[in-house]
């Protein structure tokens, strides 16, 4: 009974995620924003690739080094005088968005099937280095991930 009791407690707390964090690791990852739960990403909303953050911003987006900034699912297209003009996110555009800036960090990364990045909004990101890609998310965010190898 002690063996069962012990054994149950391990497997619960292996189940307690690092400090509420998911994180997914191989060197072929494929990921895809939730189309159903796109319009809960706001502003500072974020998911790491390695080091590189992967951040929401609701007004103005621009882009450092390690610091990709994408739009929140509602934001601010233009401003004309006093009224603001605001578009939606959708998966295709955050892919589109997310192709072109990890285009920056191609010593490391390759991105296949673009077809389906184009279609369908779904990035396939390769390790060059065969060095597996580390992807951490907060079990909220709305990514859908899978480990391709």
């Amino acid at each position: 009974m002690k063996k069962f009791i012990l054994l149950s407690l391990i497997f619960c707390l292996s189940c307690v995620k690092d400090d509420q964090w998911i994180i997914h690791q191989g060197t072929t990852i494929q990921f895809q924003y939730d189309p159903l739960a796109i319009k809960s990403i706001d502003d500072q909303d974020a998911f790491w690739i390695d080091g590189i953050k992967i951040s929401h911003e609701k007004g103005e987006v621009s882009s450092q080094k390690n610091n990709i900034v994408l739009p929140t699912s509602n934001y601010v297209v233009t401003k004309i005088k006093d009224r603001q003009f605001m578009d939606r996110s959708n998966p295709i555009g955050y892919a589109l968005r997310l192709y072109h800036a990890i285009l920056g960090y191609n010593e490391a990364y390759q991105m296949t099937n673009i077809p389906l990045l184009q279609t369908q909004g779904i990035v396939t990101l390769r390790s060059k280095t065969q060095k597996p890609i580390r992807l951490k998310m907060r079990p909220d965010y709305p990514l859908i991930v899978k480990v391709i190898n």
